[in-house]
């Protein structure tokens, strides 16, 4: 039973064998153990701007970011879309209720330090507690 976003996210992209076979290097929550294969997906809350006083209602609007990692530019392209395609069907579970999940932004880069490619998919997660 998910109790925050970052689980119920974190339920959502892992219940689909298909989708997580896409990520040899597994889906994470905050960060990937240091030398993890390639691609990976390693996502985060970055906020919930939602006030939380006393008497309101329990819920938010949290922002996820979902980073895939590949060193193959057209495989993040191609991820990317698939991890925009598994959140846009994020929808509630026991204990946190989904009311929606809106693609915010979306990029790719280059790192070229580490050469390696990062897309990068913000999502707004519209919730509340069940």
């Amino acid at each position: 039973m998910a109790n925050t976003v970052e689980q119920r996210v974190y339920e959502h992209l892992t219940e689909d064998g298909e989708f997580v076979a896409k990520f040899p290097g597994g889906v994470h929550l905050t960060s990937a153990p240091q030398g993890s294969k390639l691609p990976r997906l390693v996502f985060w809350q970055v906020d919930d701007p939602n006030d939380k006083r006393f008497l309101c209602l329990h819920g938010g609007q949290a922002r996820i970011q979902l980073d895939v990692w590949s060193d193959n530019k057209y495989d993040v392209v191609e991820l990317r879309t698939d991890v925009k395609t598994k959140m846009r069907t994020l929808r509630g579970a026991d204990g946190i209720y989904v009311m929606y999940a809106k693609i915010a932004n979306e990029f790719t880069r280059e790192m070229t330090d580490e050469e390696l490619f990062r897309g990068v998919v913000d999502v707004i997660v519209e919730w509340q507690e069940a």
